[in-house]
């Protein structure tokens, strides 16, 4: 049985984590609590996965760890208990303006979020997580996530929304590096419980505005509304003022709209912007991700069920996606991960306009504008039979392309400032930092800037030198000699191509599996044979390695889109490129081999 550690400021909100995620791996793993004052008595954290409450728990925890250990910062999301709290509170004495108060300032954001997202629109929620030199006298409410410790001076009104739960998507991805089955983890009576305590929002949320549709149904908005828009895209380059113009284009037209690019390059951020000027911007932008839903839930998720569909249905059924997007936009990110045998029949409700609900056999009209987008090419899916070549087509009617954040180097420090300013931070970047930072390949793109920038953010320092950047990105600079590197995973060794240390840094605990899946493939193409990812999976295996294809797939994906490997049409399957043999070599140079 896997261990996971559950590491918080406080024992308390650990212990109320732990709980949560045991209703979903209560049979998966052994979850234990630390708090953060536990951890000076212990020496080494054994548990095969780290879960951390705030990215400024990380130092703390990072001497603690092994090489094998797998860190994850969860996100949580709002329950219907937290809405109600809310809105029983709105309802009894009405105000404005309010402080959102969370531990740190990245929390306190998210909640605010979520809050505007589930229809408190009409209240200015101002984040506040512990600088009592900056009260605003005028504030007399606070609202905050059980952290009532945190709350300024002055306040005359706390309100305490409670906990939030974790969210299904942190779920997902505990299960894929921990190699569980998310269909059998969700699958369970405790999961279906505390999903159902996530996305039931209709009890608790009362939207703002709601719409009448020319069928007679109500479909609200409130809780599925494109917050962004095309102004919201920071930078000036060429190829981004391109992009955008693009897209305004398809925003006038009505066809699917299929966005491909980089995973952190803002796919849903264009789509949100599309959205918003086209004629549907009045109705409900509702987004999926399809690699975050199990498989068994997904036809219901999607197209909605009726009264006794299935066990645990509830009272007079539940609306799927499709009807809650009429009129509006269904963005599908990820689809590359869309179930084969649900890809016909959402090929079938783009084409008809209509749908059935899971457990009906009555037919209902929707008029949905499709957006898709995935970090995958699709093509190759096709290929593979993984993906249907008529679904392809249906949703690549306009393509939309959005270049990596390396390809438009001129918009990184625009895009800093921007967020820094977002954030209320004061710093600023020495010449050298910039230098840098502009240099940087950004692997992650805006996502991994983002990361950097809530960083600098949190060490309070009005100039930011180079060796003030984070770990893990101020050791990647691309010097012209090559420099030592000292990290838990690697032994000390004289770099040779930055190029390649930017991919191991960043994938520095998948290491083991990245070099079996590069010394299989590279042996392969030796013996001049052809493998898919099926085989390479039970290759690693025959060598006594327990990973899941699920590992597998991940890990070569990320490969793939950094060039290292790439798959051959047809059932060529996939093979090892030039680029990936030299990436092989670097790692067993990095490793000492």
């Amino acid at each position: 049985m896997k261990t996971i550690a559950v590491i918080a400021n406080e024992k308390s909100f650990a212990e109320y984590i732990k709980d949560n995620l045991a209703e979903y791996l209560e049979t998966k793993a052994k979850i234990r609590s630390y708090s953060v004052k536990e951890l000076e008595t212990i020496p080494m954290l054994r548990e095969d996965m780290v879960l951390l409450s705030a990215n400024t728990i990380f130092l703390k925890v990072i001497p603690k760890l092994s090489e094998d250990t797998v860190i994850i910062n969860y996100d949580q999301a709002l329950s219907t208990d937290n809405a109600e709290a809310l809105r029983e509170a709105y309802d009894a004495e009405p105000f404005d303006r309010a402080y959102l108060v969370n531990i740190d300032y990245r929390l306190c954001t998210n909640v605010i979020r979520e809050l505007y997202d589930a229809g408190f629109q009409h209240i200015e929620f101002i984040p506040f997580s512990g600088n009592f030199d900056e009260v605003d006298s005028s504030i007399k409410v606070a609202v905050t996530p059980d952290e009532q410790k945190l709350v300024p001076p002055g306040i005359e009104r706390v309100i305490n929304i409670g906990q939030r739960v974790i969210n299904s998507e942190c779920v997902v991805e505990i299960c894929d590096k921990l190699g569980f089955d998310t269909n059998e983890v969700f699958s369970s009576e405790s999961a279906k419980k505390a999903l159902d305590h996530i996305s039931d929002k209709s009890k608790a949320f009362k939207p703002l505005r709601s719409f009448r549709t020319d069928k007679g149904r109500r479909v609200y908005s409130g809780s599925h509304d494109a917050r962004f828009h095309f102004r919201n895209i920071i930078g000036s380059s060429e190829i981004m003022k391109n992009k955008i113009e693009i897209a305004k284009r398809m925003a006038a037209t009505d066809a699917s709209v299929l966005i491909t690019g980089e995973s952190g390059t803002g796919k849903e951020v264009f789509a949100q912007s599309i959205h918003n000027s086209s004629g549907r911007k009045d109705y409900n932008f509702v987004a999926i991700n399809c690699a975050a839903i199990p498989e068994n839930l997904f036809e219901s998720e999607l197209f909605g069920y009726d009264e006794g569909a299935f066990s645990g249905a509830k009272k007079n059924g539940k609306a799927g996606y499709f009807e809650l997007a009429h009129k509006g936009t269904l963005f599908l990110d990820e689809i590359g991960e869309m179930p084969l045998l649900l890809q016909g029949k959402l090929l079938r409700a783009i084409e008809e306009r209509r749908i059935a609900r899971v457990g009906s056999s009555k037919l209902i009209d929707v008029d949905v504008r499709i957006i898709a987008a995935t970090n995958q090419d699709l093509e190759d899916l096709v290929l593979e039979k993984k993906f249907r070549s008529d679904l392809y087509f249906r949703l690549n009617v306009l393509p939309l392309i959005i270049p990596p954040l390396r390809d438009r180097k001129e918009d990184i420090l625009e895009i800093m400032y921007y967020l820094r300013d977002m954030d209320g931070g004061e710093w600023e970047l020495e010449e050298t930092a910039e230098s840098f930072l502009k240099e940087y390949s950004w692997p992650g793109n805006i996502r991994e800037l983002r990361n950097v920038v809530q960083y600098l953010d949190s060490l309070g320092l009005n100039r930011i030198e180079k060796s003030d950047l984070p770990p893990l990105i101020g050791e990647r600079i691309k010097a012209k000699k090559p420099a030592p590197i000292d990290m838990p995973s690697f032994t000390k060794r004289q770099l040779t191509d930055q190029g390649f240390m930017d991919f191991i840094l960043l994938e520095g605990k998948n290491l083991d599996l990245i070099e079996m899946i590069l010394t299989v493939m590279e042996a392969a193409a030796e013996a001049g044979v052809k493998m898919g990812r099926t085989q390479i999976t039970d290759r690693i295996r025959s060598m006594g390695e327990n990973y899941t294809e699920t590992e597998v797939r991940t890990a070569m994906r990320k490969l793939s889109e950094q060039g290292f490997i790439r798959s051959d049409r047809g059932r060529g399957g996939s093979k090892i490129l030039e680029k990936g043999k030299g990436l092989l070599e670097e790692i067993k140079g990095v490793k000492g081999v």
